[in-house]
């Protein structure tokens, strides 16, 4: 991409890449200042602004719990002022309401203080009927707003702040004034209750008392050490200070010795409770004051901080915007000086891009890098004006131009050169080869004349055997054509002689089959013959039945004739019995003759079933015989077919020869014409490259070339 740019575009790429990183730059520097400094110092006077209102809602609450306790107590003259305190304590109330909504949320600290802000409506809607226990209960309410105060020094960066001055003026306002007062005012409280009651130091009670005494010094020190600090990294501020921490610590130090005279070193306390509260309420008030001169000096000092951060941030700003500017007109300026004679060199190389060499570049006396480009460029275009000098010599011909290279490294001087010799080389080869080429064409042509003689020759001779090869062609055809006749006719005659073959063998087996039915029908004839024989037994056996029914009947008739009438029916029955036995004989006798005829065709019957049988087996020896000779015929058969079949393949094999070498020697007499064409056509071309010889010797003697 960034070759498609131009100078200035690319120097504008870059101050625009160069604007945007110093753009981020900026913003991040001017963000991390803003947060590390300028934002940090707007915390910290928000939280001073949370950190007034309620340090005087605590003065208050001090105050209400010590004219609360004695108002209980009984002490009226007490009333007064703490009405007066209550209703200053609503005002603080709405004070810190106001600066919750505006920056409680910011500093996390809203719901610690709307706890507080509960407390202390409860605390001041019901103070009376806490009795005994207000000072618990209104000490636990001055501690929960000790501990909001201690968060939003936290949550506002108050208790981080690196800077001594900030930081220590922070804890003297902050934690060590208000907790001198919270126990200077619990000292106070109590000892006002002693003074109200008139009696005697209890030894609880004088604990209490020593614990807080010494609370007293700590903060009282705290302070001194804080202030101490201060003046230590701001020496200025020691006129403002110095005399209100001094008030303080005198204050304090009354205060204890008051309170050591007044309570701790006497059996009963004799000091008026109002003297009391106006003596202790002085030391506590010397401390607020401290508060209320310190915490202006405070915010001064943020104030002035946050100032200088700004002044700082706005000169950073400026410096950063500065430099920008100056870059950007250092940018241009450059563009300005590189871009004019780059656009010169560009239009001059486009110019000698396309061949113009008359082209000119001035350095104009610049000593820097695009002087020297100039320079370069002229000395190149110089060369290029050698060259191309040289180069217009070698195109009309003259080789003999010198050519000096610029140096080792100049590329296009030693190649022409180097061309300029390999010219004149290979026009000394090519003057050479000329000459060869003609002696070449020359004797290629006397040679190319032979061959053509030859060729024709060769033609008329590849005729002839063409026309010999087709007339044994056709006579290989008739001989295949015969041969697979003679085939065919021997392939029927096999299949004749294996149909006759197959007669034979059915002839047989039906002859065969014939000879066993003769053998079976004989067998049946002589069973038949025996069967006959038997019967002519059975019939005997009848006829002598009939006999001795015939001389039954006689018997019988006799008898009937002794019995005379009552004979006539056995009489009856007697000539009826010799009807049956005569009608029985005449039965058997005809049963004797026929069984007598099947005996003797039955005779005849094994005759002839003898004579056929032999006469089979004559047959069967016969057929045999002749299906041998069908055998022997069909293998004679089979052979010749075989052979002829040979034959016949041997043919079309010849046939098929005889076809390729048909076609060979018609591809041979196309090729030997093809042949002669070509021959003809190479003589056409040597005459042509003779011409090309004598054209090239003409064109070979316009270049002159070095001896």
């Amino acid at each position: 991409m960034l070759a498609r740019l131009s100078i200035p575009q690319k120097f504008i790429l870059m101050g625009a890449i160069f604007g945007v990183a110093l753009a981020v730059v900026t913003y991040r520097m001017v963000a991390g200042m803003r947060e590390l400094g300028t934002e940090f110092a707007r915390k910290e006077l928000l939280g001073l602004d949370y950190q007034e209102p309620l340090v005087s809602l605590l003065r208050d609450l001090q105050a209400h719990r010590g004219l609360s306790l004695a108002e209980l107590q009984g002490e009226g003259q007490f009333t007064t002022e703490r009405q007066a305190v209550a209703a200053r304590l609503q005002e603080r109330l709405a004070a810190v309401d106001g600066i919750d909504r505006r920056v409680g949320t910011e500093l996390g600290v809203h719901e610690s203080w709307t706890k507080v802000r509960s407390e202390v409506e409860d605390l001041l809607k019901h103070w009376q009927q806490h009795g005994r226990e207000l000072f618990e209960r209104h000490t636990a309410v001055n501690n929960d707003v000790l501990a909001l105060l201690a968060r939003v020094g936290d949550a506002s960066n108050l208790a981080f702040d690196p800077n001594p001055v900030s930081y220590y003026l922070s804890d003297a306002t902050r934690v060590a004034v208000p907790e001198l007062t919270e126990i200077m005012g619990q000292v106070r409280d109590l000892a006002l209750q002693l003074a109200v009651q008139a009696s005697a130091i209890r030894e609880e009670e004088l604990k209490a008392f020593s614990r807080r005494y010494a609370t007293v010094y700590y903060f009282t020190d705290r302070l001194q050490n804080d202030l101490n600090k201060v003046y230590e990294a701001d020496a200025s501020l020691r006129p403002r200070l110095e005399e209100r921490r001094a008030a303080v610590t005198t204050a304090a130090q009354n205060f204890l010795a008051a309170l050591d005279r007044e309570f701790l070193n006497v059996e009963y306390s004799t000091i008026a409770p109002g003297d009391w509260w106006k003596l202790s309420t002085e030391a506590v008030q010397a401390a607020y004051e401290f508060h209320d001169s310190a915490a202006p000096v405070l915010r001064e000092v943020l104030q002035a901080r946050m100032a200088k951060l700004s002044r700082q941030l706005t000169l950073t700003i400026g410096l950063l915007v500065l430099g920008g500017l100056a870059v950007a007109a250092l940018a241009v300026a450059i563009i300005r000086d590189l871009g004019r004679p780059l656009q010169e060199a560009v239009q001059a190389a486009e110019r000698l891009a396309i061949g113009d060499l008359s082209v000119r570049l001035s350095a104009n006396g610049r000593g820097d890098e695009v002087g020297a480009l100039a320079n370069a460029f002229e000395h190149m275009v110089q060369s290029l004006r050698r060259v191309a000098e040289a180069a217009d010599r070698i195109s009309r011909g003259d080789l003999a131009v010198s050519i000096q290279p610029q140096s080792d490294q100049d590329v296009l001087g030693q190649a022409l050169t180097r061309m300029v010799a390999t010219l004149q080389e290979q026009i000394r080869l090519l003057q050479e080869e000329i000459e060869q080429l003609g002696t070449t064409n020359r004797n290629v042509t006397l040679a190319l004349n032979r061959v053509m003689t030859d060729a024709h020759r060769a033609v008329q001779a590849v005729q002839q055997a063409a026309r010999t090869v087709e007339e044994v062609k056709e006579t290989a055809e008739s001989a295949s054509r015969r041969a697979s006749e003679v085939a065919a006719a021997g392939e029927q005659a096999v299949a004749i002689s294996e149909i006759g073959e197959k007669a034979v063998h059915d002839a047989i087996t039906g002859i065969e089959n014939v000879r066993e039915q003769m053998k079976v029908i004989a067998k049946k004839i002589a069973h038949l013959s025996e069967q006959t024989r038997a019967i002519a037994q059975v019939t005997a056996t009848v006829n002598d039945l009939a006999d001795q029914s015939d001389l039954l009947s006689v018997n019988a008739g006799i008898e009937a004739v002794r019995a005379g009438v009552h004979g006539k029916g056995f009489a009856v029955v007697a000539q009826e019995v010799k009807n049956l036995s005569d009608r029985s004989k005449r039965a058997t006798a005809q049963i004797t003759s026929i069984l007598s005829d099947i005996q003797k065709a039955a005779q005849d019957v094994i005759l002839a079933s003898e004579q056929a049988t032999k006469a089979a087996e004559v047959g069967i020896q016969q057929t045999l015989d002749s299906g041998e000779a069908i055998r022997t015929l069909a293998q004679s058969l089979a052979e010749a077919t075989t052979a002829v079949a040979s034959i016949t393949q041997t043919s079309q094999r010849q046939l098929v020869d005889v076809e390729q070498v048909a076609t060979a020697m018609r591809l041979i007499d196309e090729a030997s014409r093809a042949n002669l064409d070509s021959v003809q056509q190479i003589e056409q071309s040597i005459q042509n490259l003779m011409e090309v010889s004598k054209s090239l010797e003409q064109l070979v003697r316009r270049y002159q070339i070095a001896a």
